[in-house]
């Protein structure tokens, strides 16, 4: 009976002590720093609190031009701004320092952490009516339409497993060592230098404008101002003078045309498009992604077309009676509104014509 007694208590104690060992147990010397558990941060979710606008909204992109072209532009979704964002989760605040995103200021975002065999990544979940169009794109869609939006990246350097060193004569030391491995399933640790995060770099979008602004039925004027007079001792137009046209705009590939409003563009014959042409103004059509190097570049492999961005170059106007040889002198944009004036560069006098676009309203 003493002896079936003993050896359970004999067996604990052996666990005991070595399980203590491995407690007490030191790193050789230069390994053990900045080894992060695996099972403590895959897949692990969070939550992102944003606070108060960190700057005052802007007037918007700034079109490229002239460099004395005075621009006004005001397309900012008041419901976004540039806002500082923070994780009050414990385990992420280390490697997680306060940052900036443009969203919803004072708002809870979910977060969550991807890990691979060469990353560590944060990301925010969120609804894309919760995300300005142009952080959406660089997101990543999941197949419930939720956006997965890069934030902080961390390379792994190695992955890790951690044992007590044997010694020359295959015994157990008090030393622990690392052992690397190629197999993240296979892998306990991850070791990552946690000074060295790189944020998401955004793409400038600041002198591009959305494909779907264009959109709707615009009225247009034209009209000549006096050289060196200001905008408000413009010419007026006559008491007689017709209303101003309905247009709408046609993008292309690397145009676009205001024509009739009544125009069929499906179904239209080029010498019709012709007669129903306005205006032509050269454009270049963008899209932009996340690349692999956690930034966000031009996606140059999808259809002209298709891409939802647009430069415009406003000095390239084109109607029946504009200068071939203009200076853009101003531009403003706003939600239902797009005036440009540019100069005539060939004519001594330099006349200023102004063109104008306005919404209708639906």
């Amino acid at each position: 009976m003493k002896q079936t007694l003993l050896m359970p208590l004999t067996l604990a104690l052996l666990l005991t002590t070595a399980c203590q060992k491995t407690r007490d147990a030191q790193f050789e010397s230069g390994q053990g720093e900045n080894l992060y558990s695996i099972a403590d941060y895959k897949g692990l979710t969070f939550e992102i609190q944003t606070g108060q606008p960190l700057v005052e909204t802007s007037n918007g992109p700034a079109l490229e031009g002239e460099a004395d072209a005075e621009i006004k532009i005001n397309l900012e979704d008041p419901a976004f701004a540039e806002v500082s964002y923070e994780t009050s989760s414990p385990l992420l605040k280390t490697l997680m320092s306060p940052g900036k995103i443009k969203a919803r200021a004072n708002f809870k975002y979910q977060g969550q952490v991807e890990l691979d065999e060469k990353n560590l990544t944060f990301v925010m979940l969120a609804k894309p009516a919760d995300v300005p169009a142009d952080v959406a794109d660089y997101a990543r869609k999941q197949s419930d339409g939720t956006l997965r939006i890069p934030l902080l990246q961390f390379a792994v350097e190695k992955l890790v497993n951690v044992d007590l060193k044997k010694s020359e004569m295959g015994e157990t030391t008090s030393t622990k060592v690392e052992l690397e491995t190629k197999s993240l399933d296979k892998a306990k640790f991850i070791k990552i230098d946690p000074t060295k995060g790189k944020v998401f770099a955004a793409a400038d979008k600041r002198n591009l404008l959305r494909a779907s602004f264009f959109a709707g039925e615009w009225s247009f004027s034209q009209r000549t101002l006096l050289p060196g007079d200001s905008e408000s001792r413009a010419l007026a137009a006559p008491k007689d003078a017709a209303e101003p046209k309905l247009l709408k705009f046609a993008l292309g590939g690397d145009s676009m045309r205001a024509v009739d409003a009544s125009l069929d563009l499906s179904n239209s014959k080029k010498s019709e498009w012709n007669l129903a042409t306005t205006l032509i103004l050269d454009i270049d059509r963008v899209a932009y992604k996340a690349n692999d190097d956690f930034t966000e570049g031009e996606d140059k492999d999808l259809k002209l077309r298709e891409r939802p961005l647009v430069r415009v170059h406003f000095e390239t106007a084109r109607t029946r009676t504009s200068p071939e040889n203009a200076r853009l002198v101003s531009v403003e944009i706003q939600k239902d509104l797009i005036t440009f004036t540019l100069e005539d560069k060939s004519n001594v006098s330099r006349p200023r014509t102004e063109f104008t676009f306005q919404r209708k309203s639906p």
